[in-house]
């Protein structure tokens, strides 16, 4: 049995990433922060890795594989507190590239689209980032930092799905404004790949085990518009498409500059991998809700004691 970490594991990505690890019979210890988790078949402790003292715990653990997934997404926070963004996204993945280095475990490493300034779309993995925020430009600094590690990857993506903390991912938000019958404002003027969380863990297995290594746009294989993502929520849960209002994101003072168009191309990943649509990712998003699985995701996080 081979082990794993997962950091951040109790944030959208990490808990649904370390029940498809347990899935798949791997030995998952989950770091967290400030959000204790309780998941199956997973050892889950509360470690700060922007600590230098994290180094120790990764050693102390000898995993084979780390799976780094912490890191702070509000976009607006940190760009005005900078330093936030230094500490917790580029120091930290720092110290997990070096504990990483010492125990000689692969490193998967969870990057983003918003490296990329938004002005032309379709980003290929070799093209120029060009952040235009605090959050990508220390995004952008943490992928420099695992590129100095030959056994790694660097995955770009953007993600949505079942949340096991008390917040709602872009979809979860969209439903619920759409089941309560509320308007809802969604943005014709950015353009993004999303990609169901449970569709991204299983890409990230199926990597490791091919052996990959190097920079990947992992996620939908057709981009959309937040309008038109909206849109197919609506369709996919049989829901009022006419509550969904379009919207220039142009109108909305935010703090951090969004780029406009984020969406990845996917030719290499496709070559190699067998990429969901936008369409079939809902699907599974709501499969997962029929199912119970959602609501099971909420009593792991409760049930932690």
């Amino acid at each position: 049995m081979e082990n794993l970490i997962i950091t951040g594991v109790s944030g959208l990505l990490g808990s649904n990433l370390a029940l498809e690890a347990i899935e798949r019979e791997y030995k998952v210890v989950g770091f967290y922060l400030n959000h204790p988790i309780s998941l199956p078949g997973v050892t889950t402790k509360s470690v700060d890795i922007s600590n230098k003292e994290v180094i120790e715990e990764i050693k102390a653990i000898q995993p084979d594989y780390i799976i780094h997934c912490a890191s702070p997404t509000n976009l607006d926070y940190l760009e005005e507190t900078p330093r936030e963004a230094e500490k917790n996204i580029v120091e930290a993945t720092q110290n997990i590239v070096d504990a990483a280095r010492v125990v000689k475990a692969k490193l998967i490493h969870i990057s983003t689209d918003a490296i990329f300034d938004g002005k032309k779309g379709d980003y290929k993995e070799d093209d120029l980032p060009n952040p235009i925020n605090v959050y990508a430009s220390a995004k952008l600094k943490a992928e420099k930092e695992v590129e100095k590690l030959e056994n790694s990857i660097i995955i770009r993506t953007t993600i949505y799905g079942w949340n096991s903390q008390n917040k709602l991912s872009l979809a979860e938000w969209m439903l619920t404004k759409l089941r309560n019958n509320e308007e809802l404002p969604s943005f014709y003027d950015i353009k993004f790949s999303p990609i169901l969380v449970n569709d991204l863990s299983k890409l990230i297995f199926q990597l490791i085990e091919k052996e990959f290594t190097g920079t990947i746009n992992l996620c939908a294989r057709d981009p959309v518009t937040k309008l038109e993502f909206a849109q197919l929520i609506a369709k996919t849960f049989n829901l009022n498409q006419s509550l969904i209002k379009p919207t220039s994101s142009d109108t909305i003072n935010f703090k951090a500059k969004r780029a406009k168009n984020m969406s990845l191309n996917t030719k290499k990943s496709q070559a190699i991998l067998k990429l969901p649509t936008v369409e079939q990712g809902l699907e599974s998003f709501k499969r997962l809700e029929e199912v119970g699985y959602s609501k099971k995701l909420k009593e792991y996080q409760k049930s932690y004691s």
